[in-house]
């Protein structure tokens, strides 16, 4: 009877430990701080702060303050912007019921912003221009037909040989009613090769959730969401990151390359560990590879990624600390903005 009774307390100490260990992770983190002009200090009024590809944002307040709320521990990128003024970027590790206090100084840009000025033959080929720029930013899958943007007069358009280059001092809005958001985009980079039709695209986005008109839309979004999240990039690392690739859908493959020529077999990839780093040991999994993965989810086309990094460290959100981790070929190079999820979707265990 004894032993009964001693296994029964062992038991409540182990539940009163995981439940203070729920609780401590669960813990809403704090950042504050202030934004102002670098030349003058003056406080930025209506400058933007917020977590890259995530819900969590603010607008500064008169006096230059601003206060974010981090529900969730995890790898995060903060950014803080306003037309007129150099954007800053800072990676930080949130930790879960911890404060953060910064004083972000903004560069003013040198060169005012103005709209396009299109007029004769230059309006045909911008407007060609723009229609190869939205196939690509929004992608070319079936969300891309529910989404509209604003603030493309900005763009300009410039050839190098081959090469498509877009630039734009605004950021360019993407109304998305396909998955209920509007998108905020920061546009870094945009680059698109017409005859290899290789492109890279590094955006920084604010999601905002839209308000459903009836419960119907509501579920619809939320339907369509699921449906773009299995099988993204960030289902991927989700799973890698969980070694739970071969049961969500996955096929891994390590290879040399990815076209039929130059592709070997080097090994089979099911987690996490079987990439990982063998370097420096970090809190969260790293991961490294050389050459390519070759991914194939389900019945969806094939798609490839070769690491931008000499390695990533993935939080178990399936977030890495260098957002994204990889260049992506094939299939994944179709889904665009239309089918960007927040960050803020991979906190929970949905399916």
């Amino acid at each position: 009877m004894k032993n009964y009774f001693k296994v029964f307390l062992i038991a409540i100490y182990a539940l009163m430990i995981l439940s203070i260990s729920h609780a401590q992770n669960n813990r809403v983190s704090t950042l504050k701080g202030i934004v102002t002009d670098k030349d003058t200090g003056n406080p930025l009024e209506a400058s933007s702060v917020y977590f890259t590809q995530t819900t969590i944002g603010t607008t500064v307040k008169k006096s230059g303050q601003f206060l974010l709320e981090v529900p969730k521990p995890g790898n995060y990128e903060l950014v803080v912007s306003m037309i007129g003024y150099e954007l800053q970027q800072k990676t930080i590790y949130i930790e879960p019921g911890k404060e953060y206090k910064y004083h972000f100084k903004l560069s003013p840009k040198a060169i005012p912003l103005n709209p396009v000025e299109i007029v004769g033959e230059d309006r045909e080929e911008w407007r060609k221009n723009l229609k190869i720029f939205k196939y690509k930013f929004l992608g070319n899958l079936a969300a891309a037909d529910s989404c509209t943007s604003d603030n493309l007069e900005y763009l300009n358009f410039e050839w190098k040989g081959r090469f498509l280059i877009a630039k734009t001092d605004r950021p360019i809005t993407v109304v998305n009613k396909y998955l209920g958001y509007k998108v905020v985009c920061e546009l870094l980079h945009f680059e698109y090769n017409t005859n290899t039709r290789v492109f890279a695209c590094y955006i920084i986005p604010l999601f905002i959730e839209l308000v459903p008109k009836n419960e119907d839309q509501k579920n619809e979004w939320l339907a369509n969401r699921k449906k773009s999240y299995l099988g993204s990039p960030e289902h991927f690392l989700k799973s890698l990151i969980k070694n739970t690739l071969n049961d969500e859908g996955f096929k891994v493959y390590h290879v040399t390359g990815i076209g039929n020529y130059d592709q070997q077999y080097i090994s089979s990839v099911y987690g996490w560990e079987d990439i990982k780093y063998e370097g420096e040991v970090f809190d969260n999994p790293a991961i490294y590879f050389e050459n390519y993965l070759r991914i194939k989810y389900k019945r969806t086309e094939l798609s490839y990624v070769y690491q931008r990094y000499t390695y990533s460290v993935i939080d178990r959100n399936g977030i890495a600390d260098n957002n994204p981790p990889f260049i992506y070929f094939g299939f994944w190079t179709r889904n665009g903005v239309a089918n960007l999820l927040p960050r803020d979707y991979l906190f929970e265990d949905k399916f």
